[in-house]
């Protein structure tokens, strides 16, 4: 029966680590998903201040000069890009967001089984000294009782 419980606690050991190497690869995807988040945030905030000189700096261009309605429709589009451009990049920064938290949540659920292998692996081990404990007590009751009948025999008590 030791061997088997032996065996379980390895076992459990054996899952609690890799429950373990779980979690420190959740949380390093937390980390660099969150480097990429904060990376890409600065590019954004760099775009946000950016985009009202680029949309003056166009409008600047055809600002007091005669021009056609086709460069002014042109300036348009040129600004509604620049504008476009910029919210695909805050639309990016969301996605990244979304994915540092999807990870953060991965990284708790990881977490939670390490720790819940981590009381199986305690539990067993727990199971394991209590029984090696009583496996010890039974040969010590064995062995006082077979050296009190030894002493018995050799007083003539027991025949």
């Amino acid at each position: 029966m030791i061997g088997e419980i032996d065996m379980l606690c390895r076992v459990k050991d054996l899952h609690k680590h890799n429950r373990l190497r779980a979690l420190q690869l959740k949380k390093a995807a937390v980390n660099a998903a969150a480097q990429e988040e904060a990376a890409h945030q600065r590019v954004v905030t760099e775009s946000r201040d950016a985009l009202p000189c680029l949309e003056a700096a166009l409008y600047d261009e055809i600002m007091h000069v005669t021009v056609m309605v086709s460069d002014v429709d042109e300036t348009k589009a040129k600004v509604l890009k620049a504008q476009k451009d910029h919210q695909k990049l805050e639309d990016e920064a969301e996605r990244l967001t979304q994915i540092r938290m999807r990870c953060e949540q991965e990284r708790d659920e990881a977490r939670a089984k390490y720790q819940m292998a981590q009381r199986d692996t305690e539990k067993f081990m727990t199971i394991q000294e209590e029984y090696a404990a009583e496996q010890a007590r039974a040969v010590e009751a064995q062995e006082d009782a077979e050296s009190e009948e030894f002493f018995m025999k050799a007083r003539g008590i027991i025949e």
